[in-house]
């Protein structure tokens, strides 16, 4: 009895997996709809800018109110020579190293910072010519000055 019982469920297995086996293969056979896929439009990168809104001269500190922050696509920032956001300093002693007009976009390289090469020539100006005072430091007076050493050029 045993024997016919484990016959009639080999029997149903093998039912059932034919018939699974021809749903599968009706399945294959018969095209699907096919998904329409709209083509993509690359997004353009932008890169952000510092653009002149009020003439800046020669010597300098690039003020808040003078620049506006303006978004540029990449390929119109490449045409400028600029690949990457820029950042500019606003500190009172960093100054520019050129006149900017209006419209001009404003690079990390036109500003120079205090120790920087031709930074001294920006403070001075015209006419005038740069002494390096010794200061003793016995007669500072609350810290008003002091001594900085200072390289004659």
């Amino acid at each position: 009895m045993r024997s016919r019982l484990v016959l009639l469920i080999a029997v149903l297995a093998l039912v059932v997996g034919a018939f699974g086996l021809r749903d599968m293969l009706s399945q294959k056979s018969t095209p699907q709809a096919e998904a329409v896929v709209a083509p993509v439009q690359p997004i353009e990168e932008h890169v952000s800018v510092w653009r002149v809104s009020s003439d800046i001269a020669k010597g300098t500190p690039i003020q808040t109110e003078q620049v506006v922050k303006v978004q540029l696509p990449m390929s119109q920032a490449l045409a400028h020579g600029v690949k990457q956001d820029t950042h500019i300093d606003f500190s009172p002693s960093t100054l520019t190293n050129r006149a900017l007009e209006i419209g001009t976009i404003v690079l990390p390289e036109y500003q120079v910072k205090a120790g920087q090469p031709g930074y001294i020539d920006l403070l001075v100006t015209e006419g005038m010519t740069p002494y390096p005072l010794q200061v003793s430091d016995k007669n500072l007076i609350n810290d008003y000055i002091r001594p900085v050493p200072i390289s004659i050029f």
